[in-house]
């Protein structure tokens, strides 16, 4: 095939342009994003009823839904919130790779079936069940020193959220505070007292006399012969202002009448009060924006970037926004810092091939292969539904030293034939062809072999494998048809006949000099080791037991946390604080972190937390990072400033309060570290769950190898009981269904109905004014009407008392469960972390109680002990394609045997490093084996053929090894420096590269100074053994 083409040179040509050409295409059409589409579906069910205490919501609310939602088809795990504000949530996480929209249509067929068992107010108020994701993209602040938080939060609402929700891509937005705007009618309960009118009185005059009406038409067929119009009625059923609500008629009495405005306040507020925003000490509405599944997270952030300043001149006076987070910004940094690398890498290996090759026309073909194989890997990862992310990134830049191997064996074995024979280079070419073709397409199949199966497999870790390990196999594949193709061509073309006359430069004489001689005494090196076999096996062996060893006792990871530009803090204030409390301690806290370096922006928001979820006790800092470039290079990178934030939060003693980054893998929890759920399946109580998960707490606190371990429970929030003597209230003629309306229009905040504003619903929400909601006494003065039409006031047939409940209710597949979470302590892997909180617990926990993994400590907990089997099946595939090749199943034990060694050199670095074996390692270890491969399979082949012409297996190892020597150093040394960038890599994304330009800058350093000496030995060793078994089965 290869002659083909070096007779028709252009024709190689015109079909290294078409795949370069279909490439660029391909590029400028592929999406950008941090990581291929790896996140598990998250479906979402929502609900709300106001009023009731998280264990009410727990037992009629989640309890009911979550038996009809278990075991829906793929789910992996549900977890559900119910909160003091009256807020249910219910989230589904399905296996990675599951349908969404089909998931989200099976979640709400069974949600469908429990809702005829839920409370008539929360049927009222809407359950919703939507696909959901956490991958937060973006956070907003729309802040003012002029205007309040109900203007703020309605402003974006109305003028940028809905423009963001149509954005491919946006999945939800949540404001805080998510004050939507509401007619509240503050009820005054001594004006009712006065008038005899209860609370109910008022709620029923509301709903009779604010309804949609639909009045119909005069004139509307059928209608009377004559009839000559047809003309709508309009009617006002649907109030619209404070004045129309106030002036709504309640009763009458004496003659009069009494009217909502003589026992009641009413304004145009918020729906809700349960949360604040302030950002620098301004007042502020924080929106936090969430990517939808599949969708192109640059594009969504440039989407939004752009509604905002199209509506920048149309902001209201002393009103601005600002996007404090865009996740865009980290994963544009992250891949310019590769394509950063892969010019360096690019660079590097042009000026290994010069120095080796001596002369620009022997180093522009190898050279020539890297823009051809790389450019037209875009093409095949477009058809292969790919992304432009860090994993095929990464693929690429280590692409770089892999592709030129093939160019370079070419180019050298055409060199070499030209000095030694005098061949013109086309003879020289054709005959170098002959020679090369054959390890050119050994090393193929053996880097394919050992990616496409490893692409195969499932879950997270199997998206990353098969997107970083396709991206290689099919750069190394169009590699190989360069080399075939091109590569020879522009050796006939462009390669000048060896004068052995013309000197070199002085540089080259120098180098190839020097090269030579410590080629002789390489080759001595290996002849002593082929008259020393022993001492070779029992190296061998040695270095097999120390790279088993450290694959074993390297401490395993996941996916490693990167710097992406921002920190989040969660503060817990004691259980039952009120709103003003934490907003006095969040600001607090605020303020005494504005003087960290390295901090731009910091928000705090009261009455939400990421991890608590909702409660007027939990508080959340969002502490936006300078830009990498401003801070990174004076050593302010997040792990520094992390350090520093947790010391002050620790000193403060008003909460407790920790700080924590995004999760690793955009969606997959709410931050990163181990989450643990501890599961009471027996029934103890919140008391015990609490006694047990504090025990854990403290046990793991205990520690040196853990950090930060924090549980959110509390059993005891302090809560206040209304015990209902029921006999006393029937005796008086009180029905017990006014009774709870009394009490829900009062304390809760009955939802009425609706009005309209701006064009759109809104609510209208009774309670009793602030004043009037302070203690028990207040409580016990409320009034319900009995069957005589008598005032009886509550405090007549109902009693308080102090107690505690949960200031919210966790369930974890259906049990009520404390949350946990913390990290390893620096230098320890989350895989040794979660291992040690399994021991932990394991001691602590009593029987009937139960523990799980959720978000990315689950997926590490499933992946288990998927990398050895990755490894074996990539070793395993390697040695199945050798011995076909070579028709034997003795001959490829000489190249399994020299992987181990690229395995050793790799960890030992890692372990230099202090890095755990997470996902980028393993994908480098992956790499290494077939590299490892392709190294000896060049001393194999070579050797395999000099036995062809008579040579003995030491002869013909010894031979090749000599032989072979420059052209694998070259290559090696090509892709050794071509990963440099990556060992050394810093800003944006800098941990994952360092993780696997580590582990392939050793692996590969070491089987090139140890394997090029053993491969020679155990080629021996294996043919003389093989030679023994064959000559006695023919005897």
């Amino acid at each position: 095939m290869s002659r083909f083409f070096i007779e028709r040179p252009i024709f190689a040509g015109v079909v290294a342009i078409i795949i370069t050409l279909l490439g660029l295409v391909s590029f400028f059409v592929l999406p950008v994003t941090q990581y291929p589409d790896i996140t598990p579906p998250v479906v979402r069910v929502s609900a709300s009823f106001p009023g009731a205490t998280p264990q009410d919501i727990a037992d009629t609310v989640a309890q009911p839904i979550e038996v009809e939602v278990n075991g829906v088809d793929n789910m992996v795990y549900m977890e559900s919130s119910s909160t003091s504000d009256g807020t249910y949530t219910l989230d589904v996480t399905f296996e990675p790779g599951s349908d969404v929209d089909m998931s989200t249509v099976l979640v709400q067929n069974r949600v469908g079936t429990a809702m005829s068992s839920l409370p008539e107010e929360v049927t009222r108020n809407g359950v919703k069940t939507e696909k959901r994701t956490s991958a937060l993209i973006a956070i907003i602040s729309t802040f003012s020193e002029t205007h309040d938080d109900t203007f703020l939060s309605n402003y974006f609402t109305l003028n940028l959220k809905d423009e963001i929700l149509r954005v491919h891509g946006v999945g939800s937005v949540n404001v805080f505070p998510e004050k939507d705007y509401g007619m509240r009618v503050w009820l005054d309960p001594e004006a009712l007292r006065v008038r005899d009118i209860t609370a109910i009185d008022v709620v029923d005059a509301i709903r009779a006399q604010n309804v949609q009406v639909a009045a119909g038409r005069i004139g509307e067929e059928p209608a009377p012969r004559g009839t000559a119009f047809d003309l709508g009625v309009t009617v006002q059923g649907r109030l619209a202002d404070e004045e129309e609500f106030a002036n709504i008629i309640v009763a009458q009495r004496d003659g009069g009448v009494v009217r909502v405005r003589d026992v009641a306040r009413i304004e145009l507020g918020g729906k809700n009060y349960t949360a604040s925003s302030v950002r620098d000490g301004v007042t502020n509405a924080t929106a936090f924006i969430y990517q939808a599944p599949g969708s192109n997270a640059i594009e969504v952030a440039e989407a939004i970037r752009e509604i905002i300043e199209r509506e920048r001149p149309n902001f209201p006076e002393g009103v601005d926004v600002q996007i404090d987070f865009d996740v865009s910004g980290f994963i544009n940094a992250a891949i310019g810092e590769v394509y950063h690398t892969l010019g360096e890498a690019f660079l590097l290996v042009g000026l290994v091939v010069f120095i080796f090759l001596g002369s620009w026309r022997t180093t522009i073909i190898p050279i020539i292969a890297i823009p051809v194989s790389l450019i037209g890997t875009f093409f095949v990862m477009a058809l292969l539904g790919f992304s432009l992310n860090l994993v095929t990134l990464l693929g690429l830049v280590l692409a770089i030293g892999i592709v030129v191997d093939d160019a370079i064996v070419v180019v050298e074995n055409v060199e070499r034939l030209m000095a030694t024979r005098h061949l013109s280079p086309k003879d020289a070419t054709i005959e170098a062809m002959k020679e090369v073709t054959g390890p050119i397409v050994a090393t193929t199949f053996v880097l394919m072999a050992v990616f496409i199966p490893v692409s195969a497999m499932p879950g997270i870790s199997g998206s990353i494998y098969q997107q970083f390990a396709l991206t290689i196999a099919v750069s190394t594949l169009f590699s190989s048809i360069n080399a075939l193709t091109l590569s020879p061509a522009l050796c006939g073309v462009l390669l000048k006949p060896h004068d052995p006359n013309k000197k070199p430069s002085k540089f080259n004489a120098v180098f190839n000099k020097t090269f030579d001689a410590i080629t002789e005494r390489f080759g001595a090196l290996v002849s002593v080791t082929l008259r020393k076999v022993m001492i070779t096996v029992v190296l061998v062996v040695a270095l097999l037991g120390l790279a088993g060893e450290r694959l074993a006792h390297t401490p395993t990871g996941f996916v490693p946390n990167e710097d992406q530009g921002i920190l989040l803090a969660e503060t817990v204030l004691p259980a039952g604080a009120s709103l003003q409390r934490t907003e006095e301690v969040t600001q607090g806290l605020a303020e005494a972190l504005e003087d960290v370096e390295g901090i731009a922006h910091i928000t705090a928001i009261a009455g939400y937390g990421m991890v608590t979820s909702n409660g007027s006790n939990n508080g959340l800092l969002v502490l936006s990072l300078e830009p990498w470039d401003d801070r990174v290079d004076s050593g302010r990178d997040i792990h520094t400033i992390q350090d520093e934030v947790n010391a002050l939060l620790r000193s403060k003693q008003e909460a407790a309060a920790y700080s924590f980054e995004l999760p690793p893998i955009p969606g997959l929890g709410t931050g990163a570290g181990f989450d643990l759920r501890i599961q009471d399946a027996r029934g103890y109580g919140p008391d015990v769950l609490e006694q047990v998960a504090e025990g854990v707490v403290e046990a793991a606190n205990g520690q040196s190898r853990i950090a930060g371990v924090n549980s959110t429970f509390r059993a005891a929030s302090p809560q206040l009981r209304l015990d209902i003597d029921r006999d006393q209230a029937i005796r008086r003629g009180v029905a017990m269904g006014d009774v709870f309306r009394t009490l829900s229009a009062t304390l809760g905040s009955t939802y009425v109905n609706d009005f309209t504003l701006f064009g759109r619903s809104f609510q209208v929400r009774v309670q009793a004014r602030p004043e009037a909601r302070v203690n028990t006494h207040d409580l016990m003065n409320f009034s319900v009407r009995n069957i005589d039409g008598e005032m009886v006031p509550l405090g007549a047939f109902t009693r308080t008392e102090d107690t505690v409940f949960p200031n919210r209710v966790q369930r974890f597949n259906m049990y009520p469960n404390a949350q946990l979470t913390g990290q390893g302590a620096p230098g320890v892997s989350t895989g040794d972390a979660i291992n040690l909180m399994e021991e932990l617990t394991d001691q602590e926990l009593p029987e009937g109680m139960r523990y799980g993994w959720a978000a990315v400590s689950y997926f590490e907990k499933a992946t288990g002990g998927g990398a050895g089997a990755i490894f074996g099946l990539a070793i395993l595939m390697v040695f199945l394609v050798l011995a076909a090749q070579y028709e034997s199943w003795s001959l490829p034990i000489a190249v399994i045997l020299t992987i181990p060694m690229a395995l050793l050199g790799a960890m030992v670095a890692v372990n230099l490093r202090g890095m755990d074996n997470n996902i980028f390692v393993q994908a480098g270890l992956v790499l290494l084996v077939g590299l490892a491969a392709k190294n000896a399979i060049l001393i194999v082949e070579f050797a395999r053929a000099k036995m062809d012409e008579g040579m003995t297996p030491k002869e013909a190892a010894l031979e090749s090894a000599k032989l072979r020597f420059r052209p694998i150093v070259m290559t090696s040394l090509a892709f050794i420096l071509g990963v440099v960038p990556l060992v050394i890599g810093t800003g944006a994304g800098a941990v994952s590269r360092q993780a696997v330009g580590t582990t392939v800058f050793g692996g590969m350093l070491f089987v090139t100074l140890v394997g090029v000496i053993t491969a020679p030995v155990l080629f021996m060793i294996v043919m003389n053994i093989s030679e023994k078994f064959s000559k006695k089965k023919s005897s």
